[in-house]
């Protein structure tokens, strides 16, 4: 019976793609789980196996292929069987089968588990195969890809480096259980994550709704104290701007929030790609290579690259984004570790 057995499943660090086919996602490859972990109701331990995919670096080259390389956890668990009738959170897939209201909620555990070891690791981490019956086949990576002639990124294969969990992740189940608005935060910075390397502008509305969805959790409500309900007529929110704003000062200083405010002007940006259809990365010129401007060695320093700041395609994909993506990742570090 699938109420008595087990499932096991795969994650780890997904591939993206920069626009230009190279991968851009922050990623240590030689990085493995240090242990076993229990979360929640399931249990993470490393893979024990290096994975190497080769992806097609398009639109760089169709005809090429970069590397990636990642060391996968297994997960594990309990099928959930009669918690679907009693926990009021499945209460939505009591309609469906029992198999498959079985495997929605592993699917959501595991959404959740990814979520969490994102934010840990700062790398944008995935479902890489779905939860499976335990006692249909015994969890296991896959064999790695078959080498081609060249890719981008071949290298000798790295000793692997243990990378342990933090304390708040591995406690934050329950808090996530009784906080809806932080785990729909952190849904959606998860969101922006996948976002960021070939929609840049939906990745910044992305990380904007995580930052206003957190000022309506449990954790942050009552310190944020500006009321925003919306208009039950229309929608409309108002001071909608002014919370977002707060929110952002529980983790930046008046000054860094100023700014914020003339620099990235992440409220605006958001408010104009979700409502007015404009774009600021490279989404019309994919492809392309935005160079930046090299920097010589000087003064015993190694020579280096940095943005270009007349190219505002740049500034917005690589200082812009990445400092809403970081304030909203440290509101729900924030949030997490509140209480």
């Amino acid at each position: 019976m699938r109420d008595d057995s087990g499932w096991w499943a795969l994650i780890g660090p997904v591939p993206n793609a920069h626009p230009t086919g190279v991968i851009a996602v922050p990623h240590d490859r030689a990085a493995e789980l240090d242990t076993s972990y229990q979360i929640g109701p399931i249990r993470i331990r490393p893979g024990g196996k290096r994975l190497s995919e080769y992806l097609r670096s398009e639109p760089f080259a169709l005809d090429g292929v970069t590397l990636f390389e990642s060391r996968p956890v297994i997960v594990e668990g309990p099928w959930p069987g009669r918690q679907i009738e009693t926990v009021p959170e499945f209460e939505s897939l009591r309609k469906l089968s029992g198999q498959d209201a079985n495997e929605r909620v592993a699917a959501m555990w595991l959404h959740r588990v990814v979520t969490l070891l994102s934010l840990a690791f700062g790398e944008a981490w995935q479902v890489r195969t779905s939860a499976i019956d335990a006692q249909t086949r015994p969890p296991t990576v896959p064999e790695t890809w078959p080498s081609p002639p060249i890719a981008w990124g071949m290298d000798d294969e790295l000793e692997p480096v243990p990378r342990g969990l933090p304390a708040w992740a591995i406690q934050a189940w329950e808090r996530l259980d009784q906080d809806r608005g932080l785990q729909a935060s952190l849904s959606m910075w998860h969101q922006g994550l996948h976002l960021n390397p070939l929609n840049p502008s939906f990745a910044m509305v992305a990380y904007c709704g995580a930052i206003e969805t957190i000022a309506t959790s449990k954790a942050l409500r009552v310190q944020i104290k500006i009321d925003s309900s919306a208009c039950e007529q229309c929608g409309n929110v108002p001071r909608a701007h002014a919370r977002f704003w707060t929110t952002i000062g529980l983790v930046r200083n008046p000054e860094q929030v100023e700014t914020l405010k003339e620099g990235a002007n992440p409220y605006s940006r958001r408010s104009r790609t979700a409502h007015g259809s404009d774009m600021f990365g490279m989404e019309t010129s994919f492809g392309s290579m935005h160079m930046m401007i090299y920097v010589p060695p000087s003064n015993g320093a190694p020579g280096t690259v940095k943005i270009d700041e007349e190219d505002e395609s740049q500034v917005f994909m690589w200082h812009e984004v990445p400092q809403i993506r970081a304030v909203a990742a440290d509101l729900l570090l924030y949030a997490l570790n509140a209480g």
